[in-house]
């Protein structure tokens, strides 16, 4: 990752490491290049289709041990899109910007 995706990944750690709990389940994805642009520098936009259903964040706060603390307001399915640029050695590609479509339910 480079910034300023890097940075918010890191402050999103760090926000989940305050909280005591897990996440468990998996994923669903679907991504697919929908725009390749190869000025300076080369980027790719990659559109996916993230789907948490089976995904839950469970609490390890001593009493509330495997409590659901999933967000009820949150969309379990929505589409988001990262922008990904070649960097100058030519096999490395890094993400620089991630956006969440919360709207875009896929």
């Amino acid at each position: 990752m480079a910034d300023p995706a890097l940075t918010d990944y890191v402050n999103e750690v760090a926000n989940l490491v305050s909280v005591p709990a897990h996440v468990v389940g998996r994923y669903g994805r679907a991504p697919k290049a929908t725009t390749v642009s190869l000025g300076r520098p080369p980027r790719v936009v990659i559109t996916d289709c993230l789907d948490a259903t089976d995904v839950h964040l469970v609490s390890d706060k001593a009493g509330e041990t495997g409590r659901n603390l999933d967000n009820p307001a949150q969309p379990r399915r929505y589409e988001f899109e990262a922008q990904v640029v070649q960097y100058p050695d030519a096999d490395r590609w890094l993400v620089q910007q991630v956006q969440p479509r919360l709207e875009k339910r896929c």
